[in-house]
């Protein structure tokens, strides 16, 4: 049986703000660059078979970090991309709740079946997580495969893995440059 290591991003100036980055292009910022460099040079020890990132550039930044100590093949896979949000991309709480008072009163981030306008729910996103881990089994049996994505993706993997409801899973939180290890 392999393994399967979910390792998040490394910080970005939106984490600091606390904005909701979704599908935008942010990059890694000094203290990201350093979480990511340090967790490369623990994870050089460890026996990779292939990495896969989210097409973001804050993941693929990160995955090239860890990439350089080892020598397989990097995927992107759009499936592992960050739930998109809609029209709170880029806004932090504050400005969500002064701009859209009815969407933050009714809490559509947390609803399983509904979203911000133009977002995702949390049910389209774990389908196309599920769904890709599932693809990603019959495909790689045996391997040890890391996957670098973000927060929402790594709590629905950990959601899928420890099967749990999304409500239990809520307040699961994978630190920047933090990593989960599930059998796989």
């Amino acid at each position: 049986m392999g393994k399967m290591y979910v390792v998040r991003h490394g910080e970005t100036d939106f984490n600091v703000q606390g904005r909701y980055q979704g599908n935008l292009e942010t990059q890694l910022n000094d203290v990201g660059k350093k979480q990511v460099g340090d967790l490369a040079k623990v994870l050089s020890k460890y026996n990779l078979d292939l990495i896969i990132t989210s097409p973001l550039a804050r993941t693929r930044e990160t995955a090239q970090a860890i990439s350089q100590f080892h020598a397989v093949e990097v995927l992107i896979e759009p499936p592992f991309m960050e739930r998109g949000v809609g029209v709170f991309q880029g806004l932090t709480r504050e400005e969500i709740k002064m701009k859209f008072p009815d969407l933050w009163e009714k809490n559509v981030i947390k609803l399983y079946n509904d979203a911000p306008p133009g977002g995702e729910s949390i049910r389209q996103v774990e389908e196309r997580v599920v769904r890709t881990l599932l693809e990603l089994k019959l495909k790689y049996p045996d391997k040890n495969i890391l996957i670098v994505t973000h927060l929402f993706i790594a709590r629905v993997i950990y959601m899928h893995f420890n099967k749990l409801s999304h409500d239990t899973a809520s307040a699961y939180l994978l630190k920047n440059a933090g990593m989960d290890t599930y059998e796989f």
